[in-house]
């Protein structure tokens, strides 16, 4: 559908103690606009990774056999309103972290000496990985 526009306002930040899961540092809350139209959504998840901070939609997982099969929970019939909504999501959602939650986001840290890979010499008569 063209022209619709589309408000994303990120409400709040819901801190989680989740021992299970240590990436999970918690949901946010978020308003959106589309056409007039106010929806209320709650739940969207902030994920900690590799000195990044992670935000998604909200989704429904279960265990379907052997794998592990997701679900949005929330969706727009229209692709391209769906990438424009999660492209404001994840922009607004770091902008509202970064100025409200700052001891949430991750710091870029060095790796001590002590504990960074050690490069290891190779035998004269063992071939490398990439000869082989």
């Amino acid at each position: 559908m063209a022209g619709e526009t589309l408000q994303v306002e990120i409400v709040d930040f819901y801190p989680r103690q989740n021992k299970y899961n240590k990436y999970s540092i918690g949901t946010l809350h978020v308003y959106i606009i589309v056409n007039g139209v106010q929806i209320d959504l709650r739940g969207a998840p902030v994920y900690r990774r590799k000195n990044k901070l992670r935000i998604q939609r909200p989704d429904f997982t279960y265990v379907e056999g052997d794998e592990n099969v997701r679900f949005p929970v929330f969706m727009f019939t229209d692709s391209d309103l769906s990438q424009k909504f999660t492209e404001e999501l994840i922009s607004k959602g770091r902008e509202f972290m970064e100025k409200n939650y700052p001891d949430f986001i991750p710091k870029n840290k060095k790796i001590p000496e002590k504990f960074r890979r050690k490069k290891v010499k190779v035998h004269k008569n063992v071939k490398s990985y990439k000869s082989r």
